[in-house]
Order: C-alpha cells, then sequence, then structure tokens
C-alpha cells in the first residue's frame, strides 16, 4: 500500500511540471502525461509523449532530462506545495464514484488482483498522512532518478511510417 502511495504521490507532483516543460515549453508532443500504473501486481510510473515532429529518441532524452532536474524541483518544494499536492491526491481518491460501471470497475479490479480490499482508497489515504518529504526524495531517488540505477525501465515505441518523427 506504502508503495502504491507514494507512486500516486510522486505522480501528482510530476503531472503539471512535465506537461509545462515537455508541452508548452518545449513544444516536443501534443500529448504529454505521466500517471501511476498497477498492473496485476507491478506498480509502475508511465510517461506519455505523443508526437508528429519529433523522434523518438529526442523525446526520450528530454524525459530523461525532465527527470534529471525534477529532483531539484522536488528538493526545493516548500513544505505547504507539498502538503497541497497530499490533500489534492487525498480528495481525489476519496471522490465518490460518478456511476455504477466506475464502482463495479474497481470492485473487480479488486479481485482480479486478488486483494479483496473494497476500501483500499480509504486505506491509501490514511496511508498517505504519514508520508514525509524526505521518504518521498527517497522513493523518486530510488525508483525514478536517471542519475541512479533504476530498479526496472521498460521503454515502449512506437514510431509512424512516414513524417518527421518516423525517423
Amino acid at each position: 500500500t506504502r508503495d502504491r502511495v507514494m507512486v500516486d504521490l510522486l505522480t501528482e507532483i510530476m503531472y503539471e511540471p512535465i506537461y509545462n516543460q515537455i508541452r508548452t515549453k518545449d513544444q516536443l508532443g501534443y500529448s504529454v502525461s505521466c500517471d501511476s500504473r498497477w498492473t496485476n501486481g507491478v506498480i509502475g510510473i508511465h510517461f506519455s509523449v505523443v508526437s508528429a515532429s519529433k523522434t523518438v529518441q529526442e523525446i526520450q532524452d528530454r524525459i530523461e532530462l525532465f527527470l534529471i532536474e525534477f529532483r531539484q524541483t522536488l528538493s526545493d518544494m516548500t513544505n505547504d506545495t507539498f502538503m497541497g499536492h497530499m490533500v489534492g491526491l487525498a480528495k481525489e481518491k476519496l471522490n465518490m464514484f460518478n456511476s455504477l460501471s466506475e464502482s463495479t470497475a474497481s470492485l473487480w479490479g479488486e479481485i482480479r488482483d486478488g486483494r479483496y480490499k473494497f476500501d483500499m482508497d480509504r486505506e491509501e489515504v490514511i496511508c498517505l498522512k504519514t508520508i514525509t518529504k524526505e521518504e518521498t526524495l527517497k522513493a523518486y531517488d530510488e525508483w525514478i532518478s536517471p542519475k541512479n540505477n533504476r530498479i526496472r525501465q521498460i521503454v515502449v515505441k512506437v514510431v509512424a511510417n512516414e513524417g518527421p518523427a518516423s525517423t
């Protein structure tokens, strides 16, 4: 649970800065995002950049540079800003489902993953209250920072057949 919450918190903190840097300032792609992933018990972070004009290598290099630069942003973050991200994530986790299908999907996800923790969101918010900025920096350094050897990494590249991004 703690690792899942930490990954959610890191993506909550990174989402706007990566979009602002890569999409708005660098204009590398028209769709830029990051999100946490949980697939069959494997926790991860997903970065996505869709571009019609930049090569896969240019995008991958820019994401790596962003991750190096973001370490300082995270380190310099004020306690108030950090708490703001924690409160935002807690509110998001405690939002009620908008439909029966959303509720059903969440319940089936617990069954599929074999956890059977049907109040996971509440449990994650309780865990979130105990996370510190120092622990968040440590997790970033261990799991994400390109300067350290990451635990594991997979890169999926989808390239068009023609156009400027096809090289």
